[in-house]
């Protein structure tokens, strides 16, 4: 059974993340830049057959019913970090990740996000209102593994790769992967 000690070596983990290191002070840029707006920004990383939540800043304003806990997992998928992150990876990786049907139900989707440059968009039905914009985070060697995600309220009118919001997302992320 896994005990309280997987916390000290998770933590000691993520504080080591060079992803991290490099991510956060473009993350606080961003989130002093997006004002008063209920949007956090964060990054995420697939993990096996999930999307795991790294780390993630946002304004004083922001709905706290909005945030997610870092170490949260979703469905790779489901979501738009993990659709944009699944567009490369090879045919195999994404059997492997979501299985060979949803790979083939996915793959028009992932054409067209590697189309945008790595970019994806979200409405959350569960939470009115509530979308995101995720861009892959290309290192400067190696392969994509990571993306930068702004979330929140009041996106709906900007899920298109060439809307203001999606730009600064890639240059965030252009930015971060090239410290990496």
């Amino acid at each position: 059974m896994i005990g309280p000690r997987a916390l000290v070596f998770g933590n000691a983990y993520r504080e080591r993340l060079s992803l991290r290191s490099a991510a956060l002070p473009y993350m606080s840029d961003f989130v002093r830049a997006l004002g008063e707006r209920q949007l956090m920004v964060s990054i995420a990383a697939v993990v096996h057959r999930e999307l795991l939540l790294v780390d993630q800043v946002w304004n004083p304003g922001m709905s706290l019913d909005l945030v997610f806990d870092v170490g949260s997992r979703f469905p790779v998928g489901e979501s738009a970090s993990g659709r944009a992150l699944l567009a490369y990876m090879s045919r195999e990786e994404i059997a492997d990740t979501v299985g060979a049907e949803q790979g083939r139900k996915l793959e028009p989707r992932l054409i067209a996000i590697r189309a945008a440059g790595g970019v994806d968009f979200q409405r959350r039905p569960d939470q009115q209102g509530h979308c995101a914009i995720a861009a892959v985070i290309f290192p400067r060697y190696g392969r994509p593994r990571s993306t930068l995600v702004l979330s929140g309220l009041g996106l709906e009118d900007e899920l298109c790769p060439d809307s203001p919001s999606a730009r600064q997302v890639r240059r965030y992320a252009d930015r971060i992967g090239d410290l990496i």
